[in-house]
């Protein structure tokens, strides 16, 4: 940033509304400091860039369940965003589902599990067992199709 009178906002019209408000977030986070200012203005002007790439691929759709896609990428597989999906928490267990969707629709879904627990009595097992059917389910049929749908 070469002009300290530039903000991020001055970026705002490359911007997506879900983008501004992390923004504005952020900024009330980390208040009026220079360096915070200064990522804050990276951080947007690396969005705006995205963006720009993430239009080219606008007739790609979000695979239905999605919650929240990344800016597209190249990679040595091809041009793909990362996508998450459902989470789930149960009894100090988190299930959730991630991914990758490519230029082509087609979607590698996978889960995950995290554990701040050890033991678990038998409900919370079942409750656990329910949600990774509830999430092998889902990473099937995002995997299933090209769209996810």
């Amino acid at each position: 940033m070469t002009n300290s009178s530039i903000t991020w906002r001055d970026l705002a019209s490359g911007l997506t509304a879900e983008q501004v408000d992390s923004l504005t977030r952020q900024e009330q986070q980390f208040g009026n400091h220079a360096d915070a200012a200064l990522a804050l203005f990276d951080l947007a002007h690396d969005h705006v860039q995205a963006n720009k790439v993430d239009a080219q691929f606008a007739d790609v759709l979000i695979p239905a369940g999605v919650e929240h896609v990344d800016h597209w990428t190249e990679t040595d597989a091809g041009w793909r965003r990362e996508i998450q999906g459902r989470c789930w928490t149960v009894a100090g267990v988190t299930v959730w589902i991630g991914g990758y969707q490519y230029a082509d629709g087609r979607v590698e879904a996978f889960l995950s599990v995290d554990s701040h627990t050890t033991e678990l009595t038998a409900g919370d097992g079942r409750n656990v067992m329910a949600a990774l059917a509830q999430a092998v389910e889902e990473v099937t049929r995002l995997s299933g199709s090209g769209t996810g749908i």
